[in-house]
């Protein structure tokens, strides 16, 4: 509905000052989908016949199945991860100075014995070793958690540790190399040093075992691969990749002699050492440094993965010898721009970002996120030797997308950076499609497309451009339907589009502060109006026709669409307003601002409720179709972070913001830890001082000013004898059963509990089985054995004979001609109190109910029909319970109905129920009747 034509900020009628913790409480940290990797190197793990890979994302790390690189599991570990390794069924991870072991995302052992950052890890038979800042070296115990050795002199030796291996068959022996260039061959059980190799005049950066004995392979940081035997102390053979330091090096083991090398530069080489050659190269393998590479056991697969948010397996089945990629698993490589909800499912999100691409996320199935293909961009990179990042469309500045016509054509229109034409994409074929959407006249250089919207219908994209001109065209054929306005429909760039519902007006909003309404149809102008500052956000819900504006002097404007004038003014924000989102319901507006605040705005109230403020600005914010979530997107950060709506899950007081109060949350310093990868808060949900975040919090605000304010109140409502706990967290608010005698309240009992109980009959007929049961075959006849080296049969007992004869003696003081039904009904009738009954109808399934209500009996004078009256005049009368009260008299009244007649005493009790069903009809009647004509009344509205 809409809301008063009066104009307010959020500034007016000063309420109780809030604490910073309850203006932060809307909004819960749920969890970040698309990262996958970072700069970190990945391990690899071999169980069985599967392999598992395990990429590290800020403070988690994801472990993926080799197989289909599916997510199989996620744990988050508190603090940022610089290190991780795997050993059997435990993943230990190096956070600054503490090393910690994990099992299936719970720590079951931890080391932090070190003073400095631990920055190497390396699992060494049943020791774990680590290497940190301070070039100190400890060896832990896995099995007993103690330490079992250190060596400390290793600056002494002159080795600044860099990069650490155990050579194969070298007993209690590692391998340690330098910055200084030089390698050290350790014995870790005696702490001593067993020999040192010269080098070769740069520093090592990796280092990998051959498959033979007493080779090893060691990385330069001048871009130098050296494979040398430790045992005789000579060079092999010596390579040289181009493009700066080796970052891993790895060994086929499938039979084929190649070695493969990755550095900083994204690029991996293949080396052939039988012929002592470059065999081929992998050129932008990764974008930036390379975070590590596997060749997967006995396998002909190379695993790598990249800080470019990339996870990837190529295949080497290329008649040359070559390899291509098999499978990948990726997310943005630069932060993404803007982000919204696909379809009304609430399970798939769309965004673009700065590296040219459009992706899509499920948030519930992570291998079903993808990138939207542009074309065949390697084989075009390839043929005209360019870089592929270079044949992609620029950078998307606005898209809108409507899922009602996904099967059928081109659901997704893009704006990019200078292009004259929108573009149209295939979300059901992940694909670009086939259409540009370019006006007639298209030989403009300078002009771009600025804005796009598509109608709620799916069949047609309105687009803006940089000239101020605006187009209609068809989605499906492509074809111009039509411009807007004579010559150009804003005298400066049209910033934003939107449409209505019903295809009735186009909205549209420039620089020059000109709000513009458009006829869908004809394409003229039939109505304007004129704001003070240039418009930079737009935002339509289109069930109510309310229209949020984002002002470039940084207020919010809500417009009444119908009225065609401002409803609210919203002022708070400092800098830029990024963007806008309507909750479903209508009633919040979320905005983000590069301010670094996420505020939420109650439209009905006209006031603030929520303002979140966040260590990187907000870019862009969208609302879930079911109103659980919302998605934001931030400054230099690659992940799109869910938040859970707490009033959707429990029980939360909302309560507006002053102006102070909207201060007081700056000015305390408390920033919103964002949603970890794995679910949760980043950095363990503490901030800077080590206490727990707000957002972490799972109470609410002042529950003794609650209940003070609740004691005072005279309006307070009063729960009576039939309260019930119906409580969200731990000391919530507690909801009454009936919250007043003018409402009708249903029971929390699914559909299916009650609504077929008058059509048992007819669904029994239908489900009837075509053929009589078979009785099973007879089984054969055994003698039941005694355990044990000579066989024997078991005799029953005497106790067992007595108890067989007693089955066939009948027990008459056992048995009751009244069901635990009846015999409660009656108890209830006495007591005036049917609550214990309604509990055991809820409790009952539908055929147990037929058979209860069918089986009352008449023995008494109808004593047990005579209760059930009774039921149904008390309960119809306190308003609860409504539907399943109505579904047990129509059923009720359909078996007895004839019996009751035949009492006389009964049909007062008849007389009693007619007039309280009336009454109750009556009431739900004028509920709607007054509903029906307050939604009539502000939809027809001019106020």
């Amino acid at each position: 509905t809409h809301c008063c034509s009066s104009t307010c900020t959020s500034s007016h009628t000063h309420t109780p000052t809030l604490s910073a913790a309850a203006a932060m409480s809307l909004w819960q940290p749920f969890r970040a989908v698309g990262l996958v990797s970072s700069g970190v190197p990945c391990a690899v793990q071999a169980r069985a016949s599967d392999h598992f890979v395990t990429t590290v994302v800020g403070d988690a790390f994801h472990v993926y199945n080799c197989a289909k690189l599916n997510l199989v599991f996620v744990a988050q570990v508190g603090a940022s991860i610089d290190a991780v390794v795997c050993h059997g069924d435990v993943t230990f991870t190096a956070c600054g100075q503490r090393v910690a072991g994990w099992r299936r995302g719970k720590k079951v052992v931890e080391f932090d014995r070190h003073e400095a950052d631990v920055h190497t890890l390396l699992p060494f038979g049943n020791h774990l070793l680590t290497v940190c800042k301070q070039n100190m070296l400890r060896v832990f115990d896995i099995v007993t958690n103690e330490l079992y050795s250190e060596l400390e002199d290793l600056s002494a030796h002159g080795c600044t540790v860099s990069a650490v291996m155990h050579p194969s068959t070298y007993l209690n022996k590692i391998l340690l190399g330098s910055l200084e260039g030089v390698l050290q061959l350790w014995n870790i059980r005696t702490s001593t040093l067993v020999y040192t190799f010269k080098g070769w005049g740069a520093a090592v950066t990796a280092l990998a075992q051959a498959p033979a004995v007493d080779v090893v392979a060691i990385g330069l940081q001048s871009g130098k691969i050296v494979v040398h035997n430790l045992k005789f102390d000579d060079t092999l053979m010596t390579f040289t990749q181009e493009g700066g330091p080796v970052t891993g090096i790895s060994f086929r083991t499938d039979h084929f002699p190649v070695m493969a090398t990755c550095n900083t530069q994204g690029f991996v080489a293949l080396w052939d050492l039988e012929q002592r050659k470059l065999a081929s190269t992998v050129p932008n393998c990764h974008e930036g440094a390379v975070g590590g590479l596997h060749f997967l056991q006995s396998r002909p697969l190379l695993l790598t993965c990249g800080q470019d948010n990339t996870l990837k397996i190529w295949i080497f089945d290329q008649p040359d010898g070559t390899c291509r990629i098999l499978k990948s698993r990726q997310g943005h490589r630069m932060p993404p721009t803007r982000v919204r909800y696909y379809g009304d499912s609430g399970k798939q999100l769309l965004s673009v970002a700065l590296d040219r691409s459009l992706r899509s996320f499920c948030t519930v199935r992570d291998e079903q996120s993808h990138e939207f293909s542009q074309g065949s961009l390697a084989k075009r990179s390839r043929a005209l030797n360019v870089h592929v990042e270079n044949l992609k469309l620029p950078p998307t500045t606005d898209f809108a997308a409507e899922a009602i016509k996904e099967r059928e054509w081109d659901t997704v229109v893009t704006c990019h950076r200078g292009e004259l034409g929108a573009r149209t994409w295939s979300f059901a074929n992940k694909a670009i499609g086939k259409h540009v959407l370019a006006p007639p006249d298209s030989q403009r250089s300078s002009v771009a497309a600025s804005a796009v919207a598509m109608s709620a219908c799916g069949n047609f994209a309105i687009v803006g451009y940089s000239n101020g001109e605006m187009h209609r065209f068809n989605v499906q054929s492509g074809m111009h339907r039509g411009q807007f306005g004579k010559q150009r429909a804003h005298k400066s760039t049209v910033r934003c589009v939107a449409t209505d519902a019903l295809n009735r007006f186009v909205l549209s909003g420039g620089d020059e502060g000109m709000l513009k309404f458009w006829a869908f149809g004809r394409c003229v102008l039939v109505g304007r109006l004129s704001l003070e500052s240039p418009i930079v956000g737009m935002a339509l819900h289109r069930e109510s026709s309310l229209l949020a504006l984002a002002l470039a002097d940084f207020s919010i404007k809500v417009v009444d669409v119908d009225s065609k004038r401002v409803a609210r003014v919203f002022k708070g924000h400092d800098a830029r307003i990024t963007d806008l989102a309507w909750s479903p319901d209508g009633c919040w507006v979320v905005s983000s601002s590069m301010d670094a605040t996420l505020r939420t705005w109650d439209v009905p109230s006209g006031r603030l409720v929520s303002c979140v403020t966040h260590g990187d600005a907000v870019t862009s914010v969208a609302f879930s179709p079911q109103g659980e979530f919302i998605a934001t997107t931030h400054v230099d950060r690659l992940g799109i972070y869910l938040w859970a709506n707490r009033t959707m899950f429990g029980d939360v007081n909302v309560n507006a913001l002053s102006t102070a109060d909207d201060e007081a949350v700056v000015q305390q310093g408390l920033v919103a830890q964002l949603p970890s990868a794995g679910g949760g808060l980043e950095d363990g949900g503490k901030g800077d001082d080590g206490e727990k975040t707000p957002l972490g919090d799972d109470d609410d605000d002042d529950h003794d000013g609650d209940a003070a304010a609740a004691d005072t109140d005279p309006g307070a409502v009063d729960q009576g004898s039939h309260k019930r706990s119906r409580t969200g967290d731990a000391g919530g608010f507690q909801s009454p059963d009936q919250m007043g005698e003018f409402v009708i309240t249903l029971s929390e009992l699914p559909r299916s509990r009650w609504a077929n109980l008058s059509n048992l009959d007819v669904i029994r007929k239908r489900n009837r089985p075509l053929e009589p049961p078979k009785a099973p075959e007879r089984a054969p006849f055994f003698l039941t054995t005694i355990p044990g080296l000579t066989p024997s049969f078991k005799v029953g007992t005497e106790a067992d004979t007595t108890a067989l004869g007693s089955k066939h003696l009948v027990n008459f003081s056992k048995l009751n001609a009244r069901s635990e039904f009846q015999t409660t009904l009656l108890e209830c009738s006495k007591t005036q109190n049917f609550e214990p009954l309604l509990q055991l109808f809820k409790g009952m399934g539908v055929s147990a109910i037929d058979v209860e209500l069918r089986s009352l009996s008449v023995e008494n004078d109808g004593e047990q029909l005579s209760a059930m009256l009774q039921l149904f005049c008390t309960e119809l009368a306190t308003g609860r319970n409504f539907e399943l009260l109505q579904a047990y008299l129509d059923l009720f009244l359909t078996a007895h109905g004839d019996v009751i007649l035949q009492f006389p005493h009964l049909h007062d009790q008849l007389k009693e129920l007619v007039a309280v069903q009336q009454t109750t009809w009556d009431k739900i009647e004028g509920l709607f009747d007054h509903n029906l004509c307050l939604l009539s009344f502000f939809k027809s509205s001019t106020l």
